[in-house]
Order: C-alpha cells, then sequence, then structure tokens
C-alpha cells in the first residue's frame, strides 16, 4: 500500500472509470483545442431506423441484450463487463473487424443492447438473494433496508407491490431516457460545432467531483489523475484501455475467491482441478486463451483474397 491507508481496500473503481473515461480523453483529445466541426448542413433531424435495418442487424442486438441480462446478473461483474464482452463477441464474429471503431451500427448496437440489459439484470440477485448486483443496486438495497423492505427470497411474498412498482419504474425510466435523447441529440450536434476545448473544463470538473464523491476524499482524484495518465499513454500506444477495466472489476473478485477455495482447502491448489467439473472448467479457460493467442498468431499469416476485375471481363 505504499504507507497510504486509503489502498488498503483497494483501488476505487469509480475513480478508475473516472481516470480512464474522463481524464485521459481531455488529454487524448488537448490536440483538438482550437478545432471545430463543420457542419454540413444548419437543419439536424434525426429517423428513427426502419424495421429493415433493424433486422438486419438482429444478431447483435440479440448478442448484446443476452450478455445484458446473463452476465448482468452475476452480482459484481455484469453491470461493467457485460457490454464490453458484447462487443468483443460481435467484432470477433464480424466479417469486417477492422471497421469497429469507425462507427458501424453493429459495434453500437451490441454494447448499449447490453447496457440496457444490464439495468434489469443486476435487480436479479438483489431482489432474489439481496446481493447487491453493482453499485446503483447496492444503493437501492440500502434504500429498501431502510424502509424494511428486506430482499430475498419472501420478498415476493410479503412485499410484491415494491417489486411491480419497480419494474414498472424501469419501464417508465426506459421510455423517458428514449424520449430525452431523440430529443436532445440535435443539441449536441450544435455543440460540437464549437471549439472543443470548451467542453474540457467542465469535463475535468464533472470528473473531479465524481472521483471526489465516491469516496468523500481527495485521495480518489489523485487515483483518477493517474489512471487518466495511464489511459492516455494507452491510447497513443495502441493498447485497448478495455484491459484494465476488466482487471479492475474482475481483480477483487478472482482473489476473494481463490482466498476462500484455498481456506476451505487448507492451502492446497490442487483443490481447482480435485474434481472432473473443476477439471472441465481449467481445461475450456486454458482452450479459450489458446484459441486467442493462436488466431492472433495466425491473422496476420492469412491475408484476404481480393477479386478485381480485368479488361477482359473476367475476376482476378
Amino acid at each position: 500500500t505504499f504507507g497510504y491507508y486509503q489502498l488498503l481496500s483497494g483501488i476505487s473503481f469509480a475513480a478508475v472509470m473516472v481516470g480512464l473515461f474522463g481524464v485521459a480523453v481531455v488529454l487524448t483529445d488537448a490536440p483538438m483545442i482550437g478545432t471545430k466541426s463543420e457542419l454540413l448542413t444548419t437543419e439536424v433531424k434525426l429517423r428513427l431506423p426502419g424495421l429493415r435495418d433493424l433486422l438486419g442487424r438482429w444478431q447483435a442486438i440479440l448478442i448484446g441484450a443476452l450478455y445484458g441480462v446473463g452476465i448482468g446478473a452475476v452480482p459484481g461483474i455484469g453491470a461493467e463487463a457485460s457490454p464490453w464482452m458484447a462487443y468483443g463477441t460481435v467484432r470477433s464474429r464480424s466479417k469486417h473487424p477492422e471497421l469497429f471503431g469507425t462507427g458501424v451500427p453493429e459495434g453500437v448496437l451490441a454494447p448499449e443492447a447490453s447496457a440496457s440489459g444490464t439495468t434489469g439484470g443486476t435487480m436479479v440477485p438483489m431482489l432474489t438473494l439481496g446481493i447487491p448486483g453493482d453499485s446503483s443496486t447496492a444503493i437501492m438495497l440500502g434504500a429498501l433496508i431502510l424502509h424494511g423492505v428486506i430482499p430475498g427470497v419472501t420478498l415476493m411474498r410479503d412485499h410484491g407491490d415494491v417489486v411491480w412498482g419497480m419494474l414498472a419504474g424501469l419501464l417508465i425510466a426506459t421510455m423517458f431516457m428514449f424520449l430525452i435523447a431523440w430529443k436532445t441529440i440535435p443539441w449536441f450536434v450544435r455543440i460540437l460545432a464549437n471549439d472543443r476545448g470548451w467542453l474540457f473544463p467542465f469535463v475535468l470538473v464533472l470528473a473531479t467531483l465524481g472521483a471526489f464523491a465516491s469516496a468523500g476524499d481527495y485521495f480518489p482524484v489523485w487515483v483518477a489523475v493517474a489512471f487518466g495518465v495511464i489511459g492516455w499513454i494507452f491510447e497513443a500506444r495502441g493498447i485497448p484501455v478495455v484491459t484494465v477495466v476488466l482487471g479492475v472489476i474482475l481483480g477483487p473478485i478472482i482473489e476473494q475467491n481463490t482466498r476462500i477455495g484455498l481456506a476451505l482447502a487448507e492451502n492446497h491448489w490442487s483443490t481447482f482441478v480435485a474434481t472432473w467439473p473443476r477439471i472441465g472448467l481449467v481445461a475450456i479457460i486454458l482452450g479459450l486463451v489458446a484459441w486467442e493467442i493462436w488466431r492472433s498468431l495466425i491473422r496476420p499469416i492469412i491475408s484476404p483474397v481480393i477479386a478485381t476485375p480485368t479488361k477482359e471481363g473476367g475476376i482476378s
């Protein structure tokens, strides 16, 4: 901990997110100060996608929704990890993964569907087991307990009206989020027509407030600044920032469960391969890692064959 008692409970996840996606963005976009986006038209209108467009990309929407609800129901993982996992899955399945990051619809639909799905998914363990799925449901759990409502297996029997009220609130909130976003996007487009540097002070102020509010202390602010520099270096070197995010999310969970497993097995590491189901899970993990390594090594070797028409009308 280097003498800092604030690190005894680990690094604040909120501070890391603020640093990687707030401070780092400002540092990365600092060269854009003084530049403006040129609007090709002064009349900005939004048109909802047609049914054909949605059906043509149903796989990205379905993958995102399944990741959001399924992984979102895993306490402490889904709300932050599922959008990244959905994005990675859709990108790996795509015939043109190099286009991801340029605004392709599939790269937007999958994580957005996943993020929407986690809103309800994270409430599953909170309502049925009394285990919060993320920081938001943890706050909701505390509020319910303060009002004498104890989440668990008897919640539907004793306070069914509360559960149905929360589900109805989620539905109404989703509808209003859509309407608000639909009507405010043109205003955000006009904001981008001004100097980007005008936004940076607001981003830094909000990022500082968010980091400070996460623990009521100045230490998370310095953590956010440090991870902002790390994120800026990662972006400059082409290293995905998602790796840091998943490490911060899954690291404490892996450590805690590893310690519990070793304590139950009297510190024998062989407990992780003591039964056939455990051996099977370890084999699947190793197989997936080996598969990703093999893909990364074999992809540069296999070059795509592009068919080009010849003057004689044939194809070479």
